[in-house]
């Protein structure tokens, strides 16, 4: 499969799905009640853990949600979500896909301190294939009912940039429940500069990083905020070292980026150091 969208394609749209979908922020994740009602319906779209459907990968899985608290799943079966702006519908990924997803997995959410993912209420991973809105391939889908979809198809360097940008959309709303609006973060760009009509709108983009405008770590960063702060983030994680250079030579993004690390430590402590080590 051939992806010619740009990273979290369904982040902006993906506001009105947390809207919709995610369970309430004041609600505890440890909610008996409303766990079983989330377990019954994902199960009623054919979602299974991945060690069930795979028994080969179950080390991996063991592993994965042992240091992230997070469960992987895999789909079944194909299904169909009918969310707010077109059914999204996705294929059973096959045990090849599936095992090479689990290996980036594993090494970009061990990038997490532990209960740092708890704490922005990341509970799940599921992983299918051919993910689509309506006609539209998307490579994600975050906070659906507090899970990351993910298309297993994509190939190894867009899968790891898209686990972190969309891992900050779950960060982002968990600071304060709206993703739109930092005054800083808007204060730190250059001078009459305005974001474009949101991730919807710029799904035909390179996945190569793309630096067209001093300030701004891609092409896709520039078409909402919330996209701009999850872009600075899918680096830090996965490339620190391409983040660095740039900031050296560009100030705002040096300053996106300081303004990033102080907002993720808030809530998860200790982040820079497990970042460090974990690129190393």
């Amino acid at each position: 499969m051939t992806f010619t969208i740009g990273l979290a394609t369904l982040a902006t749209p993906g506001i009105g799905v947390i809207a919709q979908h995610v369970a309430p922020a004041h609600a505890s994740v440890d909610d008996p009640a409303l766990e079983q009602h989330v377990e019954t319906a994902l199960a009623s779209f054919g979602w299974v853990p991945a060690a069930e459907q795979f028994p080969g990968v179950s080390d991996v899985v063991a592993r994965i949600e042992l240091e992230s608290g997070v469960r992987v799943l895999v789909a079944q079966r194909p299904f169909e979500l009918p969310l707010g702006h077109g059914p999204v519908h996705c294929q059973a990924a096959s045990e090849p896909l599936v095992v090479d997803a689990l290996d980036i997995l594993e090494r970009e959410l061990a990038k997490y301190p532990a209960g740092c993912l708890s704490r922005v209420r990341m509970q799940r991973v599921l992983l299918c294939r051919d993910l689509h809105e309506g006609w539209m391939p998307i490579p994600s889908l975050p906070n659906y009912r507090r899970t990351l979809l993910l298309d297993a198809n994509a190939t190894s360097t867009y899968l790891r940039r898209v686990v972190h940008h969309e891992v900050f959309h779950f960060v982002d709303f968990a600071m304060d429940e709206d993703l739109q609006r930092d005054p800083q973060w808007a204060s730190l760009n250059p001078a009459g500069f305005e974001y474009g009509g949101g991730g919807r709108v710029m799904r035909y983009v390179p996945r190569d990083w793309q630096f067209e405008q001093r300030g701004f770590v891609s092409s896709y960063a520039q078409s909402a905020l919330e996209e701009d702060k999850a872009e600075v983030f899918s680096m830090w994680m996965s490339d620190p070292a391409k983040l660095r250079r740039l900031s050296l030579n560009d100030r705002v993004i040096a300053a996106k980026t300081e303004a990033l690390r102080e907002q993720v430590v808030a809530l998860c402590p200790a982040i820079d150091e497990r970042v460090s080590s974990k690129n190393e």
